[in-house]
C-alpha cells in the first residue's frame, strides 16, 4: 500500500468527486484539488487515469517512477526524423 497525496486540475471536478471519497478532498482556492489516499502500489499508481491533469506530490519515490517511465515513453515516442 502507499500513501498519495495528489493535485488534480479544476478540469477534473466531476471525476474528483465520483473516484474519491469526499473526506480525503481538499478544494485549493486556485479551483484545483488536493486529494490524500490510500492504494495499493499497482500500475493504476504509475499510470493516472487523470493523464497530465494529475501530479502525484508524494511521495517522492512514486514521483521518479513516473517520470522514469515517462522518460521511456518519450524514448519510444519522441521526435524522429523522417
Amino acid at each position: 500500500m502507499v500513501d498519495l497525496t495528489l493535485q488534480l486540475q479544476p478540469a477534473t471536478a466531476h471525476r474528483v468527486y465520483d473516484e474519491f471519497d469526499e473526506s480525503n478532498i481538499r478544494k485549493n482556492g486556485d479551483g484545483s484539488f488536493t486529494v490524500t489516499v490510500t492504494y495499493p502500489e499497482d500500475e493504476w499508481v504509475y499510470i493516472l487515469s487523470f493523464g497530465d491533469s494529475a501530479e502525484v506530490i508524494e511521495p517522492e519515490r512514486v514521483r521518479d517512477k513516473i517520470k522514469a517511465r515517462l522518460e521511456k515513453m518519450l524514448l519510444k515516442y519522441g521526435s524522429k526524423e523522417k
